[in-house]
């Protein structure tokens, strides 16, 4: 292979980057159709004619000049008003009449869908090239291609068509939006930096799939073989046996489709794939024998096929978790890194707030602008707090953490509209400065979370000391957090009731604040429930049985 082909493959990965972003800039602008018609101004046209008639039209007299003039009021008077001529709506001078909005925004639909469906193709043919070249951006193609069609985004992209097309265009909007956070998720996948652990992730969801599936087929299994039990005794009927029969088949097809598809889970897939395999046969023969209206043999074949299946769910069950450790020891380095990188742009956001407040005060124009260009850094951070938020529920880290980091990214929402609004006053920096102080105190209580699974409710305390202790930390720094929420609400319900009026009535924003913490203290009753239900359940060691007292 020679260097030119190799350079044409190393560029092809951006360029399909660049690829999506196209896309996402097109859908983009197709969830602002309706304002499609303000894009072109003709008056500016008219204003570069206007010199060019100047320039050509010769001298005029006296009297024509006053001619001239006299017309000139006369069509002022008959102009129609500014705000009529902006209620006229403005047309591309360019653009076909006989070619309608609608159908204007449906090609450019149709033009989206193909240019999606090239990037699947191409995301395809780059990934097989770069297997053996580049093995990472190869993995990294395969997992975006991957999610392109699990989601549907080509197909869904076709439903909008057909929805514009029938001037559907509320649900059009909605289409497009949906489309719009999947296709900017392509992108953070194509540009992710934590490749591996975007992979970890997408393998721990196809485990869960997998074994939300094998549960399914469990307990149908169960069902069955605790029939078959009782079938002899209950004589029952020839209906019924081949009622249970098809019920068996069923059961075997899935186990069937589901060895199929566990190849993709590699080494885990292959193990699950065995026992899967030699239950799909046990059960094979418990049809049989139920052909035959034999209950007993029957259940004998079930309850073998059972324990392959039980054997198989225990093992991948494992496997999960050692991937679920594995993934959250990943995400707590992660976040305190992320929280320490927030806290610094946090400072610098605030001391930049502090500086201009004076120079607002003054009606200074440029340290409004430079307020207000604080926002989009603020909203950024509350992005960042709340991708965490999701990794943490869906790798289940900790009971408190998403509920603080929601409560955070609360907060810098609320920073982010003070700072569009223009706001840089002392609330503002105080709400700044809280968020510091918060991000401090989570990063401190994060790193004494453990990253392993806690025990079960109910289950007694380990013995073993380490593990005491593992358990200790984890209780210590839940708790850190849920007393951060409950003081945040403390000081938010000390401040309402400041400006609370004397009269009986109170005011709608007034109102509004009070649901909002009741809210926040529910949320927090909750995270504090589940906490309970966890370390409640735990019983303390059995004291050891008193000897009865000897008879004198």
């Amino acid at each position: 292979m020679t260097r030119t082909s190799l350079e044409l493959r190393r560029r092809s990965t951006p360029l399909l980057i660049l690829a999506v972003l196209a896309i996402l800039g097109t859908a983009s602008g197709l969830a602002h159709a309706q304002d499609a018609a303000d894009v072109f101004d003709d008056a500016p046209a008219d204003k570069k004619d206007a010199p060019a008639d100047k320039k050509d039209a010769p001298a005029e007299k006296p009297a024509e000049k006053k001619d001239a003039t006299e017309k000139k009021d006369a069509e002022k008077k008959d102009a129609p008003k500014p705000d009529a001529a902006k209620a006229m709506p403005k047309k591309d001078l360019g653009a076909d009449p006989n070619v309608s909005d609608r159908d204007s925004i449906e090609f450019t639909q149709e033009n989206v869908a193909s240019q999606m469906n090239e990037l699947e193709e191409r995301m395809f043919r780059l990934s097989e090239a770069l297997r053996s070249l580049e093995p990472e951006n190869a993995s990294r193609l395969k997992l975006a291609l991957k999610f392109s069609r699990e989601e549907l985004i080509l197909q869904q992209m076709k439903d909008a068509r057909k929805l514009l097309k029938d001037a559907q265009l509320s649900k059009a909007e909605t289409e497009v939006r949906e489309m719009l956070a999947k296709l900017d998720h392509l992108r953070r996948l194509l540009l992710a930096e934590d490749l591996d652990f975007q992979m970890k992730l997408a393998r721990l969801r196809q485990m869960r799939e997998t074994l939300n599936r094998l549960d399914r087929i469990v307990q149908e299994e169960r069902r069955e073989l605790a029939w078959s039990k009782t079938a002899k005794e209950a004589k029952a009927a020839k209906d019924d046996f081949k009622k249970t029969e098809k019920d068996q088949a069923g059961n075997r097809g899935a186990s069937d489709a589901l060895a199929s598809a566990s190849s993709r889970l590699g080494n885990q897939g292959i193990a699950l794939q065995k026992d899967l395999i030699r239950a799909s046969a046990a059960m094979g023969e418990a049809e049989g024998q139920l052909s035959k209206e034999a209950a007993d043999p029957a259940a004998v074949k079930q309850d073998e096929a059972l324990k392959h299946l039980v054997k198989g769910r225990t093992d991948l069950g494992k496997a999960a978790e050692a991937l679920l450790v594995e993934l959250r020891t990943e995400l707590q380095q992660r976040i305190l890194a992320e929280l320490n990188e927030m806290h610094e742009i946090q400072v610098s956001i605030r001391e930049t707030t502090e500086a201009q407040a004076p120079r607002v005060a003054q009606k200074s124009r440029t340290a409004l602008l430079l307020v207000t260009g604080l926002a989009p850094k603020e909203a950024e951070l509350a992005d960042r707090i709340d991708q965490l938020r999701a990794l943490t529920e869906e790798t289940e880290f900790g009971i408190a953490l998403p509920t603080s980091l929601r409560v955070i990214g609360r907060e810098m929402t609320h920073a982010s509209e003070l700072l569009k609004n223009g706001d840089p006053t002392e609330p503002t920096v105080v709400l700044e400065k809280r968020i510091e102080e918060d991000l401090l105190a989570l990063a401190e209580a994060m790193r004494r979370l453990p990253a392993s699974t806690p025990p079960k409710p109910g289950t007694p305390l380990p013995k073993d000391l380490r593990q005491r202790e593992q358990e200790l930390n984890r209780l210590i720094a839940e708790l850190k957090m849920i007393r951060l929420l409950q003081s945040r609400v403390n000081d938010d319900t000390v401040k309402v009731d400041q400006g609370r009026p004397g009269e009986a009535i109170l005011p709608p924003a007034l109102k509004r604040d009070i649901e909002t913490l009741e809210s926040s203290q529910d949320e927090i009753r909750e995270t504090l429930g589940k906490l309970a239900e966890r370390y409640e359940g735990a019983p303390a060691e059995a004291p050891a049985p008193e000897e009865p007292a000897k008879p004198k």
